[in-house]
């Protein structure tokens, strides 16, 4: 939840990504920048509620939980246990299970995540009706994004206050604060390690010329 770093509230245009602890954002997304695929992957999970690509992400689930699950669970030596997130959060709902199946879709083909699915070449093998339903969702026409969230937008802005429109820009503010922020630490740590590993070689010259 937000309280651990950010995390998506809400159903369609009604929610936004928040935060309680800035800092740690900041800390949890330098760390582990899939953080924001997770998140956003809500957004576009929960914009687009009634989009064919959506409806696949539930038969997707379904077929995960009823045939894919049990046998992973044995093969990976992991069991699942309802209620407890940890290597199965994916099991915990088909939000879950799209948000975290995002990260390991963006993931490149040599990386490796913690919990499941651990590998986008493996998850292809494992679970390939999910992967297909999370290409296509992530895939989906830009007329269909806006085809499936016009009732939403429409009900979103006629209902919108004033404490929930301060919320939204207090939200993207720390978002974009955030990327700043990581980017220009970024910068300046390979800034620095390579003018230390200059006056290193500037030094070890100069020892020698003596």
């Amino acid at each position: 939840g937000g309280d651990d770093h950010f995390a998506y509230s809400g159903e369609c245009a009604r929610g936004c990504v928040y935060t309680f602890l800035p800092q740690r954002l900041i800390r949890d997304i330098c760390n582990s920048p899939d953080l924001f695929i997770h998140e956003y992957a809500h957004v576009l999970h929960l914009s687009v509620p009634d989009a064919p690509q959506s409806k696949a992400i539930t038969a997707a689930y379904a077929n995960f939980m009823s045939n894919e699950l049990q046998p992973l669970a044995t093969s990976y030596n992991e069991p699942y246990v309802k209620g407890e997130c940890c290597f199965w959060y994916a099991a915990a709902n088909e939000k879950e299970y799209f948000a975290v199946s995002s990260q390991a879709y963006f993931l490149e083909s040599n990386e490796e995540r913690w919990d499941w699915p651990r590998k986008t070449s493996t998850w292809q093998s494992e679970d390939a009706e999910g992967f297909d339903a999370v290409t296509d969702l992530w895939m989906i026409p830009e007329e269909d994004i806006v085809k499936y969230m016009s009732e939403c937008k429409l009900s979103f802005f006629s209902d919108l206050d004033e404490k929930t429109a301060i919320m939204i820009v207090v939200g993207v503010a720390i978002v974009v604060v955030t990327v700043v922020v990581c980017c220009c630490w970024k910068i300046c740590k390979r800034r620095g390690d390579t003018t230390s590993e200059r006056h290193r070689k500037e030094s070890a010259h100069h020892q020698i010329s003596n």
